[in-house]
């Protein structure tokens, strides 16, 4: 898996709001649609596993994994990545924290070489 599988599930994850809802649509559809679709299903994981250990939600994140089936499996990780990532938002104390989003692509590409 290469930084391009990475920045593509982080995209999709960011697309949590209600306004974002249609651009979300439309890139799950573009990587349903793709030969690297496992690829990216993979990075959403790891990136839906880091989010969910960080904010300990481990539970729900596990319940979305086992109860979504492959071809929803992606509506499954987005179900609590939009829960942490909406909380995140609320919390004045996580102000900022995009930025240290935008570091997992690079984090986790790193750890595959």
């Amino acid at each position: 898996m290469d930084l391009t599988c990475y920045e593509r599930a982080l995209y999709v994850i960011s697309l949590y709001r209600d306004q974002d809802a249609e651009d979300r649509s439309r890139a799950l559809e573009t990587i349903r649609q793709t030969e690297t679709r496992p690829l990216v299903v993979i990075a959403m994981i790891r990136i839906a596993a880091m989010l969910a250990k960080n904010t300990h939600v481990t539970d729900g994140f596990a319940e979305q994994l086992w109860k979504s089936p492959y071809c929803e499996l992606e509506d499954g990780i987005l179900n609590i990545t939009d829960q942490v990532l909406a909380a995140l938002d609320d919390d004045p104390a996580q102000a900022g924290y995009w930025e240290d989003m935008l570091r997992i692509p690079e984090l986790l590409a790193a750890q595959e070489s």
